[in-house]
């Protein structure tokens, strides 16, 4: 798989077939992690759809991997007139202060919901 357009078709049909695909990630820190269940089940990061969905998600929603920035969210596929949507909400924290040399950082969550960050998008619009 290789193609926003094969993801795309994989995603409606796995849909069409019942299936709910649910994500949860947990970015920042030098690294972003989407995990993508399928009914519940936690899939292979070996797995082909599930790196390329991955790889496709941190780009479109911007999603941090590095820096004093931390971010972890959830998220659910919806299929609406043949369109594919992503409903989620993510939470993100700060370094407020403290001393990274004693390791001792005090961190800070944002109790609002950024637009950017949070709400219900289309994907593979481009």
């Amino acid at each position: 798989m290789n193609t926003e357009g094969q993801l795309k078709e994989a995603i409606i049909l796995a849909i069409e077939a019942g299936k709910e695909i649910t994500l949860q990630w947990d970015c920042g820190g030098d690294q972003s992690v989407i995990t993508v269940l399928l009914d519940g089940e936690q899939m292979s990061y070996d797995n082909i759809f599930a790196e390329e969905l991955e790889l496709y998600l941190v780009n479109k929603l911007n999603l941090p991997d590095a820096g004093d920035f931390s971010m972890k969210g959830v998220g659910k596929l919806l299929l609406e007139e043949e369109e594919v949507f992503l409903e989620y909400e993510s939470r993100w924290k700060e370094y407020e202060d403290g001393d990274e040399d004693l390791n001792l950082i005090a961190w800070k969550e944002a109790a609002l919901k950024d637009k950017d960050y949070s709400g219900k998008i289309v994907l593979f619009d481009e």
